[in-house]
């Protein structure tokens, strides 16, 4: 297109003494910023640009042979994201891409970390605490706690960053193989364009 303009630049972070190289693109600043690695000095730049976001749901008291799911329905850009969960007692996690949803489901709304930005989210993302979807792929299958004695369980982590399918539908669940199970989840992605 004419006018716009794209350019290779370096982000340093003189606190951690880190950089990336970064591809800003003036005519869409918001998303069109593309970064060559998930680095704390580059969290830092897209929480100051206003493009790091936050999900987070939340079961006190999940009940058993039941689930905590978080839907996520991906559009038009490219989401990247970790995440973190946390159970109180015994259960179970699983991560499903191309499941098909319930639309009952109560809404979730990301949060801006950068509580002084305007912008928003594209991605839509429910919460359900029943078996909200169905179908799909499990790529991410864990059981935690024991089956006998005192059932403790806890939590995890994605590691590294998840590059999700463009117009998808992905799940994050929790389930519960315990009465009164405490449940969380917690999402934090940026959106961006990436396809030119």
């Amino acid at each position: 297109m004419a006018g716009r303009r794209t350019q290779d630049i370096t982000i340093w972070d003189e606190e951690s003494d880190r950089g990336a190289n970064v591809l800003y693109d003036d005519e869409n600043d918001v998303n069109r910023l593309a970064v060559d690695a998930l680095t704390s000095s580059i969290d830092f730049q897209k929480v100051g640009l206003g493009l790091l976001f936050n999900v987070n749901a939340h079961e006190p008291l999940l009940a058993k042979s039941k689930e905590m799911s978080v839907i996520i329905q991906t559009g038009s850009l490219d989401v990247h994201m970790t995440w973190s969960y946390y159970l109180a007692l015994q259960g179970y996690f699983r991560f499903i891409e191309g499941a098909t949803y319930v639309p009952t489901a109560v809404a979730l709304t990301p949060y801006n970390r950068n509580r002084q930005s305007l912008n928003t989210a594209l991605t839509t993302f429910l919460q359900g605490d029943e078996l909200n979807y169905t179908g799909g792929t499990i790529i991410v299958d864990g059981d935690f706690g024991a089956n006998g004695g005192i059932k403790s369980a806890g939590g995890g982590t994605s590691a590294e960053v998840w590059i999700l399918k463009r117009n998808t539908t992905y799940v994050l669940t929790l389930g519960s193989d315990t009465p009164s199970n405490k449940s969380i989840i917690n999402i934090i992605f940026y959106e961006v364009d990436l396809s030119a």
